[in-house]
């Protein structure tokens, strides 16, 4: 049961306005749902602030420690890896996005969403999807590794590419291109290394199953697949657009 705000007389339910006073109850209802969402509103933002410290305090030793901390996580930085991952699939297509804004000195309309968050959101299912890829690998190479370990392996690896990747846009920022654009290169290259170095980092679980070697050797054919399939389904993508702008 509530109180009116206006001279506090405890209200029935159903009630329109105060017995006592006559004041509107509407007031009142309002009053208590704000108080009641503010709890749950700092609940969130508390968590928020928890989740954010624990990824620095995670990056931080991805990255002074890149192996040694990246090869013993378990399930439980699950969270951590999918940031890194998340934080790579935005930061590639927004470095692109500033270079060709800087290029074109503002005359040419850009859309945020095409050259951004579309790639970032099909960027991120390839990096899901190349996860069960490797969770698949670790399978023949006979290592008891579950998909959550695997994805904070790997996202802690990917690391490295998204710091590189932070400091180019940065750079792109201030118009330094060309060094920008060579530490796109290396994140890229980063990229490719975290692959492989997830897979060794199981290699001392392995217990008889598929070599190592051929384990990141199929990886890298899966993976080659994978991007030739997305590849294709953007060109075709692309060609119906083009076709759809002559035509009108």
């Amino acid at each position: 049961m509530t109180n009116c705000t206006n001279c506090q007389t405890p209200l029935e339910a159903e009630a329109k306005f105060c017995t006592s006073c006559g004041a509107k109850t509407s007031d009142t209802k309002e009053v208590a749902a704000a108080s009641t969402n503010e709890p749950t509103q700092n609940a969130y933002l508390e968590q928020s602030k928890e989740v954010g410290k624990q990824y620095f305090s995670f990056a931080k030793s991805a990255l002074k420690q890149p192996y040694q901390f990246s090869a013993r996580l378990g399930e439980n930085n699950m969270i951590n890896g999918l940031i890194s991952m998340i934080l790579y699939s935005i930061l590639l297509p927004l470095f692109l996005y500033n270079v060709i804004r800087k290029m074109s000195m503002g005359f040419m309309p850009l859309s945020f969403s095409d050259i951004v968050l579309m790639p970032a959101v099909v960027s991120i299912i390839m990096l899901l999807i190349l996860t069960g890829i490797m969770l698949g690998v670790a399978k023949l190479m006979k290592v008891n590794v579950n998909y959550k370990t695997i994805l904070a392996r790997f996202g802690s690896f990917m690391t490295i590419p998204t710091a590189i990747l932070i400091v180019a846009n940065i750079l792109i920022l201030v118009s330094v291109i060309t060094f920008s654009v060579l530490l796109v290169v290396l994140a890229s290259l980063g990229y490719f290394v975290a692959i492989a170095v997830t897979i060794f980092s199981l290699h001392k679980e392995n217990s008889g199953g598929l070599d190592t070697f051929y384990g990141i050797f199929l990886t890298y054919v899966a993976l080659g697949f994978l991007s030739y399939l997305v590849s294709e389904s953007i060109l075709t993508d692309l060609v119906e657009r083009m076709t759809f702008m002559n035509f009108f």
